[in-house]
């Protein structure tokens, strides 16, 4: 891009700028190109932007905050981060003319290299790069390590640097204690912290305390610190976060929605911590406080990729709750337009939105979205478990499909037969068409038929046959992914069979899956945390 100005250069680097305003993005091309840069690429939008990120390697971005309709600079930068679209060698400054509270604390908590504030000052910019590209080369060796997550790497690469350079010493320092508290190296982080706080109270070196403390289960202190972190920093949104974790812990519900409450008025656009907030007002029973913070959670997650399914269909449920059925109709209906690529939201939106019609005494539709539930399941069985099952097969009965709603209430009853809440509720059902004689015999045929399934597993695993197990309770286990036993057996063919053919990375991820969801519902199951144990051997 022509000769470059000084001794100073941008050659090797490739640029993004982003802003919605071609005069702007112009007039940082022209600010740039004279200092040689191998290439220099534009985006007008979020849409634009992503596609350049995903499809490119840039060494700097230059994104302003305010992109006009759909993804903003702070969703831009969310999304990068969360994915890890750009190595820890790439730059991404900020560049604003907005200078609210409210931006600079969403934007900060995605941690960017640096802002920049409208008008832009050549000089400034110009600076500002040579600084930040400098510390990115002075902490290069922690390039590579980062971007394959080699945590003993990382720390190797840390202590290298700290032998050599003092200028980013703490954050070095903060980079190392942050990964030795994922190998649970809880004593040395401890060790490194405190000796910074006896030099200066930095609020991420009390955090990395408070953290230790936490995974000791020494919740009281781990709580004195982390208020002691807002009292000092109120701005330091992590200590809100740890702070709500240990007052839910301790079931202190109304002081951790208060937490929360006070966090989203700093930094109202962080999804996760609205999302916190709306289940602590639930767990709290604040019903008008949940409504409230799940329409927030939704309409500060439209652009975000962290926006979930659940978000929308937790908000209808309140509606729902309150009696507000129009309303929950129209959040449902916009659940199946912004997640109508998933089937499986589809079909549960769809039983809800049945039911909530039934509620508002219209049976056209009421009987529409049964219809269209079905339809869908014909097309894949596996996608319908659980409570959103059982909603459906009470619908069918109640309008006559009586057949249907039997198979899924026997559906059902295979997955759970070991859930004495789960049956009873399906005999609640049967009772409340006048089946309760035909239910019961139903339950217990689905449990004969679960067994024997089973069964046949479990002796072709004594046989040796490991190949035909895995192939039968990974079918078993799409069908019926709520079932214990299946589950358990599922994991434990997997095992067999690595420890007969190898591990590798695909089927541990797949046994890990099948023990979380078993972990989750019983917390202390032993066969579970004994094949976990054996899995990490095998690692």
């Amino acid at each position: 891009m022509g000769e470059y100005m000084g001794l100073w250069s941008l050659s090797n680097k490739s640029i993004l700028i982003i802003d919605d305003f071609a005069q702007m993005r112009s007039m940082l091309v022209s600010m740039l190109k004279n200092y040689g840069p191998e290439r220099v690429l534009q985006a007008a939008n979020g849409k634009e932007a992503l596609e350049q990120i995903n499809n490119n390697k840039f060494d700097i971005v230059l994104c302003d905050y305010n992109l006009g309709p759909g993804k903003d600079g702070q969703q831009i930068l969310e999304e990068v981060r969360y994915l890890r679209l750009m190595p820890f060698s790439s730059l991404f400054i900020m560049i604003t003319a907005e200078n609210t509270n409210h931006m600079i604390m969403g934007a900060a908590e995605y941690m960017p290299d640096a802002y920049l504030s409208k008008p832009i000052n050549k000089n400034v910019l110009v600076s500002r790069l040579q600084k930040l590209l400098t510390k990115k080369e002075i902490l290069s060796p922690l390039s590579d390590a980062l971007e394959n997550n080699d945590i003993n790497k990382i720390i190797d690469c840390c202590n290298e640097l700290l032998k050599k350079n003092v200028k980013f010493k703490f954050e070095i320092l903060k980079i190392k204690c942050e990964h030795l508290l994922k190998l649970k190296k809880f004593d040395e982080a401890l060790k490194i912290s405190n000796e910074i706080l006896d030099e200066r109270k930095i609020p991420w070196a009390m955090n990395i305390v408070g953290q230790v403390n936490f995974n000791k289960k020494n919740y009281f202190e781990a709580e004195n610190i982390f208020r002691k972190i807002i009292e000092l920093d109120n701005k330091f949104m992590p200590a809100y976060d740890w702070l709500a974790k240990i007052l839910d812990l301790n079931e202190d519900h109304a002081e951790a929605q208060n937490t929360l409450t006070d966090a989203v008025k700093i930094s109202p656009k962080s999804v996760a911590r609205q999302r916190s907030l709306a289940d602590a007002c639930v767990k709290n029973n604040d019903l008008s406080s949940a409504e409230r913070a799940r329409k927030n959670v939704v309409n500060v997650g439209k652009s975000s990729c962290l926006k979930k399914s659940t978000d929308y269909t937790d908000l209808a449920e309140i509606y729902i709750n309150n009696g507000a059925h129009a309303k929950a109709t129209e959040t449902l209906s916009e659940t199946i337009k912004v997640f109508k690529s998933d089937e499986k939201v589809v079909l549960e939106s769809s039983i809800k939105l049945s039911t909530a019609y039934k509620q508002l005494n219209n049976n056209y539709k009421y009987n529409t979205y049964v219809n269209s539930s079905l339809k869908i399941l014909e097309k894949n069985n596996t996608l319908l478990h659980g409570e959103a099952a059982l909603e459906l097969a009470r619908n069918c009965i109640d309008l006559g499909k009586l057949e249907k709603g039997k198979e899924l209430l026997m559906s059902v009853a295979k997955e759970f037969y070991e859930d004495e809440e789960m049956i009873e509720s399906i005999n609640t059902i049967f009772a409340e068409a006048g089946l309760a004689d035909e239910g019961k015999d139903i339950i217990n045929n689905a449990k004969s038929e679960v067994i024997e399934l089973n069964n046949k597993g479990v002796k072709l695993i004594k046989d040796g046959d490991i190949d035909e197990a895995v192939k039968l309770f990974q079918v078993a286990v799409k069908q019926m992914p709520g079932n214990i036993t299946i589950t358990l057996n599922i994991a434990t063919s997997l095992l067999l069979y690595m420890q007969k053919n190898g591990a590798n990375n695909r089927t541990l991820d797949d046994v890990y899956h099948y023990l979380d969801v078993v972990l989750c519902k019983e917390s202390n199951n032993t066969k579970a945390l004994d094949i976990k144990q054996k899995c990490k051997a095998l690692a």
